[in-house]
């Protein structure tokens, strides 16, 4: 199995466990395989790029990726890597790709938050609907029995008082020097607010999916 777009193993670690001693990771930064390849000395993680995989045609039994494809130039070429490196037969599967279009932001007052960050991450070069469109991606890329969804969400009484840090630090790193800066400390207080009172909802539809590389003719 092959992971593209590794980073630091986060989720290498599971696929670790499913298939033991046949697992490979690959990413661009080679600091992050430097770090995943500590965590998982088992697991051999290669520096390169998803658009050309260094990896022989038909070279694994199944090729996964992870909130990746948002970040990518071309990710239907990409697919097709991964399509190419998979035996026929075999399953490339999109474990997760967000789609911030759909983004819930509750209470009302918190909504320009999400538009915001979409707006940020744009012009990061992100393709923010990325997830609506992964069905169609897959079939781009000449998958069969293609099937997809999206991911379930829960909100826990524990987990709407939580308050991430790291998810306001890279929204004001994202928005430094904008129009908008100057409103994030209003906003904060009232989302810190509306956990307090257990009705902060932020929700961004995540979607799966995975199709099978056509059988040898």
């Amino acid at each position: 199995m092959l992971e593209v777009g590794s980073g630091t193993g986060a989720i290498t670690i599971d696929l670790a466990l499913f298939a033991p001693g046949r697992t490979y990771g690959l990413d661009l930064d080679s600091a992050a395989n430097g770090f995943a390849g500590a965590l998982l000395p088992d697991v051999p993680f290669v520096t390169g790029d998803g658009l050309r995989l260094p990896f022989a045609s038909g070279a694994f039994e199944a090729c996964v990726c992870h909130f990746l494809l948002l970040w990518t130039a071309d990710p239907t070429q990409v697919l097709r890597e991964m399509r190419r490196v998979t035996a026929p037969g075999g399953w490339v599967a999109c474990l997760a790709e967000p789609d911030y279009g759909g983004r819930i932001d509750f209470p009302q007052a918190l909504r320009s938050l999400g538009e915001w960050q979409s707006g940020a991450l744009r012009r990061q070069g992100a393709h923010i609907e990325i997830g609506r469109t992964l069905l169609g991606l897959l079939h781009a890329a000449g998958l069969e029995q293609v099937q997809g969804g999206v991911l379930g969400a829960e909100w826990r009484a524990d987990q709407i008082a939580e308050v991430d840090p790291t998810e306001w630090a890279t929204l004001r790193h994202d928005l430094a020097g904008s129009q908008h800066e100057a409103h994030l400390e209003a906003l904060q207080q009232a989302e810190h607010l509306a956990r307090r009172q257990g009705s902060r909802v932020l929700y961004v539809p995540t979607f799966y999916g995975h199709g099978r590389v056509p059988p040898a003719a």
